[in-house]
This record gives C-alpha cells, sequence and structure tokens, in this order.
C-alpha cells in the first residue's frame, strides 16, 4: 500500500505547552532518529502527542482555506442532507462532486481522508509495538497503549464508516507485509475496534490535569457507546453510555451557547476535543458559512440553538456562530468530538430499542436536551410507541449536533439516508453509502482479487 509505505518511515513529534493554553504544540525529531528514539517514557511521551496531532490535519478534523472546512467535514456534513455546498472553484469541485455524489476515485478530498486515517493507525500501532519492550512503569505504559488504542479505534471506526472493508492492521509492518495486505471485513474489524476501546476503558485516567484533549475513560466509554449503538448492540450501549451519565463528570451546561464560547473550551460538557492554538497561524478556522437551508425550518423559532447557526463574519470568512472565533487571524477554536449531549442522546436512543417504557428514563433524557435548548418538553401522550420516541430521538440529533460531524453516520447506522436526501432533491445509489478507494491505493496492488475497488465505482 503506497500509503502505508509512506508512513511506516513516520516523522516523530515532540511537546511544546502553551504558556496561554492547555495546547499542545509540535514540532518533528529528524526522520532519522526514529529508529532509536522509543526508549523512554518522554520519548513515548512525544510520540503519543505527535499522534494526536494527525487528528488536526485538515485531512480529518482540521480546517483550511484549502479544504473548505477539510476532508472530514465534506465527507461527514456535506454529504448529507442538512448541509449543502455550492462553490464549483479549485478545491471546491471536489467538494461538490462529494455533495451530489458524482464521486472521483481521484478525489483529493477522499485520498487525503484515507491516508491520514491510516497515518493515524500507523502511528498508534508504532506506538504499541515498539513499547513492548520499553523499560519502565507498568501502569504508565499501559496509559500509553490505551491512549494509542483509543486513537487507533476512532481511525478504525471512520475508515469502516466510510470504506466498508478495510486493511485491519494491528502492529508495526515492514513494506514487504503491507504489500501483502487485502481488505478485512467491517465485522472483523469492529471486534478490534471494540477490543482497544475496552482496554482503554481499564486503562485511562479519570482527567489529565493540565493536559486536556488527551483521551480519558469517560472519552472511550463515550466512542465505545457509539461504536455498539451503530451495530445495534442496544444493551451494551446503554450500559456504557449509563456508566458516563453515572460518573458524574459532565453535565449539560445550562446556556447551551456557553458550550461553544471561545473563552470556555474545556467546560463540563466536553469529553473528548481536537485542540488547536490561538497562538499561531495553523489552526482550526471553522468550516465556512455552508447552506443548511433544508435544516432551519425543522428549529422551533424559540429554539435556543438556532442563534449557534447565525452567520458570523471574521476576518477569514463567514461562519456560523458555533463556530466563529475572535481575533485577526481568528483562530484556535478547539473541535468538541465528543459532548454530553450527544451521550444523553444516545442513551436516550438505546434505551428505547432496549424496550419502550412510557415517560421512564429515555423520556427524561431527551426532555433534558429539550428543556436547555427552550422549547417544550415531550411526554407519552406525545410519544406513545417506540416508533414515535426514535423518530423524536433521530430530530433532536438533527437539532443538536449540526456541523459537528455526526449527521451522515447517523442517516446511515439509522439505514434512512437515501431516503433522507431524496427529499432534499439529491438522488443516492445504495453503493453511495460507501465511498470509492482511492485510485491510486488501488493501482498500488492492481489486483481485484486481493484488493478490490467497492461496488459501483
Amino acid at each position: 500500500m503506497k500509503s502505508i509505505r509512506t508512513y511506516l518511515m513516520l516523522t516523530m513529534m515532540v511537546l511544546m505547552v502553551s504558556c496561554n493554553e492547555d495546547f499542545i504544540e509540535l514540532a518533528p525529531i529528524s526522520q532519522g532518529n526514529v529508529e532509536n528514539f522509543f526508549q523512554t517514557p518522554e520519548d513515548f511521551e512525544a510520540a503519543i502527542i505527535g499522534a494526536y496531532a494527525n487528528l488536526q490535519s485538515p485531512d480529518q478534523y482540521g480546517s483550511n482555506d484549502t479544504r473548505f472546512g477539510g476532508s472530514f467535514y465534506t465527507m461527514m456534513e456535506v454529504r448529507a442532507d442538512d448541509v449543502a455546498n455550492g462553490d464549483v472553484s479549485g478545491v471546491g469541485f471536489q467538494v461538490l462532486e462529494v455533495d451530489t455524489f458524482v464521486d472521483n476515485t481521484l478525489s483529493g478530498i477522499i485520498e487525503g481522508a484515507w491516508n491520514s486515517t491510516f497515518k493515524s493507525i500507523f502511528d498508534a500501532n508504532i506506538i504499541i509495538t515498539r513499547i513492548e519492550n520499553a523499560e519502565f512503569d507498568g501502569d504508565l505504559k499501559n496509559q500509553y497503549i490505551g491512549e494509542a488504542r483509543f486513537l487507533r479505534a476512532l481511525a478504525y471506526f471512520n475508515a469502516i464508516r466510510l470504506w466498508g472493508d478495510v486493511p485491519l492492521i494491528l502492529e508495526e509492518i515492514t513494506p514487504q507485509e503491507a504489500a501483502e495486505l487485502t481488505r478485512n471485513t467491517v465485522a472483523d474489524i469492529y471486534i478490534e475496534i471494540e477490543n482497544d476501546l475496552e482496554f482503554a476503558v481499564q486503562n485511562l485516567p479519570a482527567t489529565f490535569s493540565g493536559q486536556e484533549g488527551r483521551a480519558t475513560s469517560n472519552a472511550a466509554r463515550a466512542l465505545l457507546g457509539k461504536v455498539y449503538l451503530t451495530q445495534q448492540k442496544w444493551a451494551e450501549a446503554s450500559t456504557v453510555l449509563n456508566a458516563i451519565v453515572q460518573s458524574g463528570d459532565f453535565t449539560l451546561l445550562e446556556n447551551v451557547g456557553d458550550v461553544f464560547a471561545i473563552d470556555n473550551e474545556l467546560n463540563d460538557e466536553i469529553i473528548f476535543s481536537i485542540r488547536f492554538s490561538n497562538l499561531d497561524d495553523v489552526g482550526h478556522q471553522g468550516f465556512g458559512q455552508p447552506d443548511y437551508s433544508a435544516l432551519l425550518p425543522f428549529y422551533d423559532a424559540a429554539d435556543a440553538r438556532l442563534p449557534l447557526l447565525d452567520p458570523v463574519m471574521n476576518a477569514n470568512g463567514t461562519y456560523p456562530a458555533k463556530q466563529a472565533e475572535d481575533g485577526d487571524p481568528p483562530l484556535g477554536r478547539d473541535f468538541p468530538l465528543m459532548r454530553y449531549a450527544d451521550v444523553v442522546l444516545m442513551l436516550a436512543e438505546a434505551l428505547n430499542e432496549v424496550g419502550y417504557e412510557a415517560d421512564a428514563t429515555a423520556f427524561d433524557l431527551l426532555n433534558s436536551i429539550r428543556s436547555r435548548a427552550g422549547i417544550n418538553v415531550l411526554s407519552s401522550t406525545d410519544l406513545p410507541d417506540q416508533q414515535s420516541f426514535r423518530d423524536a430521538v433521530y430530530l433532536e440529533r438533527r437539532l443538536e449536533l449540526p456541523l459537528e460531524l455526526q449527521r451522515w453516520f447517523d442517516l446511515l447506522r439509522q439505514n434512512r439516508a437515501i431516503e433522507a436526501l431524496a427529499e432534499v432533491g439529491v438522488t443516492a445509489q445504495t453503493y453511495q453509502l460507501l465511498y470509492p478507494i482511492p485510485l491510486n491505493e488501488i493501482n498500488v496492488y492492481n489486483d481485484e482479487s486481493q484488493f478490490p475497488q467497492n461496488p459501483g465505482y
């Protein structure tokens, strides 16, 4: 695999901490030192921080002007029914291809996401493989392994939802071994994702004092809960998500706008965020001003979440209020990947799927989100059965989590993507629920039996 051969010779990163924000900045270690680099706890600390840094890439959760919001934003948000992008110039044309389901196997957006996702996997595997022979405290060693396995699980969870079957790689491999890779089944990969996250839950700390932005045990639980929910393992999802609620470590902020305030990024609703520094000219710049005219009619006029979608201008352009930034240049906004409101709604959904109960805990969870938004609460009179409650949770997720890279994956796991797209005038075929494998990746193997393209492409 071309990307594997590239990333086997990784450039590692070292840790620098900002004096004004608990944010990790990174600088490269020379490639020639990589082979002898992994010896001390400090070496592995720098390596794991470098692995987190890859999440900031515009090929993943980052953003910059040349990516019109980044690869993941395009593939996870613009792809769905809520957001449209009409820019047809430069990279904007590639965004339009994704938006209108005219997928190109040479798309730089799709190839960038593939390469960066597997870089996350390779970074994690190098740490996991080389730490076995390191001689230092076992608890600290297990923490680093837990962080690496969390990042690997996140990368694989994204990969199988974007492309389906992909190579399952659980250790550092040689170029010769890379040449023998095939596409493993989604079912097999889910087993390893669950194993990784269960290990992370048991071995990660509850908090990282002064180093926020690293995966905690509850971050691993939240991701595992979403993994279970996606597989319709309702009872398992209920158990792991309820553990987060019962921990008391998180709460819904009284004012939903405060969740996204740039001076309040480490608030009590954030479970795991991808952190960006506001001290340099490289940072998350928001996702631009999307066209979400299809979404706005679903909001009640009194909904406190509606103003979070208002356009705000700054030096880099126009952005939704929930992502707009201050300053010139306006940089540094963290991206909340998992927050408590998401967990609350996932738990409500899982409990309802285990069994509908009138005005029971699932109603309390759903209504806690609605109450915070300032809209009417719902009872069994409004939602008299499992299907009506299910529909209400689906709608609430749409209203609570726009532009947080949830919508496309929600539609996929709910088996509603084609129907939802048709409602906004977009025709999609079943095979387009997965993206094509980048053509450059397919050409490395040039063997349909070993490494086939997804059907339809």
